[in-house]
């Protein structure tokens, strides 16, 4: 992985069809303002935000008996989040209506500890087919930031920036210009993944680690999205190498090798590219819970290395298609029409049942795969 990251170039800056929008710094300042902790907890210099559930944080490993009831509601929360992290989003977000409903408010620190995650659930699942929508995702993400930045739980406020950031960069996607996601979308994506890094940055526990190369990841597929600001492209890849190596789990060179392929294929470099995907595929095919999201994502990247390459790739449409229907993210079908052209130009309209919802993926599987990190 050392030796491909060594072929991206610091140069590698294409003309772009934005207009100069990622000027990373400037949109990390805005964020650093706009998510300050007093910013988020306080609706003016006097007063709390109402919508908080609770200042006081919840510490799961203290001394003492369990109630029973307690760990009753963290087994079905349990329950709830693998279905989550198997693409089950609709399920997921239904149990955690249920657990929310369940909640008795007399241990307010536990409850709050356990609604909020059931927040992520639903923020997860994050239906468009009604009328605000992507806003009323992000206004949820936005009410969970708040909720660990007044519960001081650094690692916790930082994964509620990570989810803000993919949402956004989705909603890049879902509202393009000129034929390409939004620029200016993709740098208020930037200034949150940017804010997602400087919070864990300088802390060294396995949870801060987790967070850091995850800010890292997304924050190079936004540029690469984006076409431009790829000069730290090279130290951020490096970057992720090194935290991969010592978290030592396959989900993390998974992503490594999702974001190095995306540039590889973006400069039209065949064999780099190639590289990657081969030890993508192994690594999918070794994970014993392969997300299913991370399978379109790598077929979408095996569509593109074929075009590039004058290689038959329509045989791909109709898997992608099984799996757009089965989980209905609609980056990914937003993301396929920007690059290949309208999916019903492929394949019979009805194949996509475009009658039924689609919604938002707030999270990659990594991070709810690793939750209990952060609550």
């Amino acid at each position: 992985m050392r030796s491909l990251a060594q072929h991206v170039s610091i140069l590698d800056d294409p003309p772009s069809d934005h207009t100069a929008v990622m000027a990373s710094d400037a949109a990390a300042a805005r964020s650093r303002k706009r998510y300050s902790d007093l910013g988020l907890v306080r609706t003016d210099a006097k007063r709390c935000d109402p919508a908080i559930y609770c200042y006081r944080p919840y510490r799961s490993k203290r001394p003492g008996p369990r109630s029973a009831r307690r760990e009753f509601l963290e087994n079905l929360l349990h329950e709830a989040k693998l279905k989550n992290v198997s693409g089950r989003l609709a399920e997921a977000a239904a149990d955690g209506r249920g657990i929310k409903s369940e909640l008795d408010w007399w241990d307010r620190a536990f409850a709050a500890h356990i609604a909020c995650q059931c927040d992520q659930l639903q923020a997860d699942y994050g239906l468009i087919d009604r009328p605000g929508a992507p806003a009323q995702v992000l206004e949820k993400q936005v009410d969970i930031t708040k909720q660990y930045a007044a519960q001081g739980n650094r690692i916790g406020k930082a994964v509620a920036v990570y989810s803000q950031a993919t949402t956004i960069r989705s909603q890049a996607f879902y509202e393009p210009t000129a034929g390409a996601p939004s620029g200016i979308i993709l740098r208020e994506a930037l200034g949150m993944a940017d804010l997602c890094r400087d919070t864990v940055a300088d802390y060294d526990s396995f949870g801060d680690q987790v967070v850091h190369h995850q800010s890292l990841y997304i924050r190079t597929r936004i540029v690469v999205d984006a076409k431009e600001g790829m000069s730290s492209l090279r130290r951020d890849v490096l970057r992720m190498i090194e935290l991969s190596l010592a978290l030592n789990h396959d989900r993390f060179w998974i992503d490594d090798c999702r974001s190095i392929s995306g540039y590889f294929i973006l400069f039209g470099r065949r064999e780099e590219a190639l590289e990657c995907l081969a030890y993508l595929a192994q690594l999918i095919d070794g994970l014993p819970y392969a997300s299913i999201f991370t399978q379109t994502s790598t077929l979408l990247k095996m569509m593109a290395w074929a075009r590039m390459s004058g290689l038959p790739w329509r045989e791909l449409i109709a898997p992608f298609c099984r799996l757009l229907n089965e989980h209905r993210v609609v980056y990914f079908l937003n993301r396929f029409e920007l690059e290949f052209g309208p999916l019903s130009t492929f394949i019979n309209q009805a194949a996509i049942r475009r009658h039924l919802p689609f919604r938002f993926a707030s999270r990659p599987a990594t991070l709810r795969y690793f939750d209990q990190l952060f609550s």
